[in-house]
């Protein structure tokens, strides 16, 4: 299945979210992320056979070969539990988000996120970028993840709130409805 984003630039962030409801409507085990930058050897099959024999006791498959999420997989059991990928982050951030609902969500002790080898070529990330046509400003998204997790994206090493936007009435799920694109916060 194929999200078609080119007609209208949506930002990555609600394209991957238009895939994860297709997902569900169809009753698909998985959500495969997969950038502009991947070329994948003759086939690519290897990739959807893992996740085959993945699919009962993995959550997250990554693609070891390449940087951040150029190809990586989510089973649907993880977004019954974290929820859809936040919107408020239309093309930055949206990814470091996630990862911080997936830890608070999963128990440390579940096997939650693997990563596998898979012969692909990665392209770089500017290739994807430039695709793209990005040309969005990282201030607003920076704002808006510091709000709800009360550390900057690049703080890995730094603790975030326990619950979005330090309230613990706000579910791992919740994001408000807010857009950057025309102003937003």
């Amino acid at each position: 299945m194929v999200v078609d984003n080119t007609q209208v630039n949506i930002g990555v962030t609600p394209a991957w979210n238009q895939g994860v409801q297709q997902m569900m409507e169809n009753g698909s085990d998985w959500l495969i992320l997969i950038s502009a930058a991947i070329r994948f050897d003759a086939g690519g099959d290897d990739f959807i056979s893992i996740l085959e024999a993945r699919k009962d006791t993995d959550n997250v498959l990554e693609c070891e070969k390449v940087f951040g999420w150029h190809l990586i997989a989510f089973h649907r059991r993880v977004f019954d539990k974290v929820g859809l990928f936040d919107e408020n982050m239309p093309i930055y951030f949206s990814d470091i988000d996630w990862s911080l609902r997936i830890q608070k969500a999963f128990d440390k002790n579940d096997v939650f996120w693997d990563k596998v080898k898979i012969a692909v070529h990665d392209m770089g990330m500017a290739h994807g970028i430039k695709l793209a046509g990005v040309r969005e400003n990282a201030d607003k998204p920076i704002f808006y993840f510091v709000t709800k997790w009360g550390r900057h994206p690049g703080a890995w090493k730094l603790g975030s709130y326990d619950t979005p936007f330090d309230d613990p009435a706000n579910d791992i799920k919740f994001w408000p409805r807010v857009s950057f694109i025309g102003g937003g916060l």
